[in-house]
């Protein structure tokens, strides 16, 4: 934190636990080929991969909206006179979970919560990851950094509340709004209650926003189309909409914190044609993670401002 003026706080600091992106078109095929576990992808998906990349610009925006919350939120907790090292490292991207940990080592950090940069908890958005920090771990004999993280914050009024900027403005009479998260298998789902998550979040943004015509979806589903996942998709549920009841959709991706291609391709390319092939309008609200309400959340005491009061998750 160079400039601050204060005590740093030697043995504390806070990690940011994203999923990554690549940041060049050149990075895509190393990235999925992570992503994938090194298991083998056939050309015919490498292409697909790619051709998704290039329409959004050749690069995720994920890594850099991630670096900007880093920021802020390294100024929120100087705001609370918190003076601790803020770092993000990435499960897929450089910097690696291995680069935090030395990191880590290299300063004398001794504890550092870990924020898991999903909303909603399962096996891929959150226990891999612990997963993850434990093989980093090994790799870099960092056992002597106690490890933490953050509760839960799904239910949260300030993550709710950064949901509502984005979806005023259009008309709840016209329009339908549509709340999305990540499929993932249902036989994952039903081990960690996401759905159950997913639902909360969306029924108090709805009632905070005064909603009355308002719906869940799922997207960017992957996998064998032969396992069931959860549903419906967003493209099923527009299917169904009466073009003569609304002028609009509204999608509010309330599963995701950052912009990736998820965000980028899949709603506002794929979804935004089918919308506007059906005859509506397509509006979608921004990700919340350089929202200051997010932010703010973030910064509370729960969080970060008594690192050493928040009990190791066991693994």
């Amino acid at each position: 934190m160079n400039g601050v003026e204060g005590r740093m706080d030697s043995d504390n600091a806070v990690w940011l636990m994203g999923f990554g992106g690549p940041g060049r078109l050149e990075e895509v095929p190393p990235f999925l080929q992570s992503v994938l576990g090194g298991a083998p992808i056939s050309e015919e998906r490498r292409r697909e991969v790619l051709k998704h990349y290039e329409a959004v610009g050749g690069v995720s925006p994920y890594c850099a909206q991630v670096e900007r919350f880093r920021r802020l939120l390294e100024e929120e907790l100087r705001r609370r006179q918190v003076f601790v090292p803020v770092l993000a490292g990435f499960r897929h991207s450089r910097p690696s979970f291995e680069d935090v940990f030395l990191t880590l080592r290299q300063k004398g950090v001794k504890r550092a919560v870990g924020i898991v940069l999903s909303p909603f908890r399962c096996e891929a958005s959150f226990d891999r990851y612990l997963a993850r920090v434990e093989e980093a771990r090994r790799k870099t004999g960092a056992g002597d950094v106690e490890i933490s993280y953050a509760p839960s914050f799904h239910r949260h009024p300030l993550f709710i509340e950064a949901h509502e900027a984005g979806a005023n403005g259009h008309s709840p009479l016209r329009t339908y709004f549509l709340f999305s998260a990540h499929s993932v298998p249902l036989s994952m789902a039903g081990k960690s209650g996401y759905e159950e998550q997913f639902r909360e979040a969306a029924s108090l943004a709805a009632r905070r926003l005064g909603l009355k015509h308002w719906g869940m979806a799922y997207q960017s589903r992957s996998g064998r189309p032969q396992d069931p996942w959860l549903g419906p998709l967003v493209q099923e549920v527009v299917r169904k909409l009466n073009k003569d009841e609304w002028d609009s959709v509204c999608v509010i991706p309330i599963g995701f914190l950052c912009d990736n291609v998820e965000i980028r391709y899949d709603l506002d390319i794929e979804l935004k044609g089918l919308v506007e092939e059906s005859g509506f309008n397509y509006v979608r609200t921004k990700t919340v993670v350089d929202h200051p309400r997010f932010v703010e959340m973030m910064g509370d005491d729960i969080f970060c401002n008594r690192l050493d009061q928040i009990p190791p998750t066991p693994f």
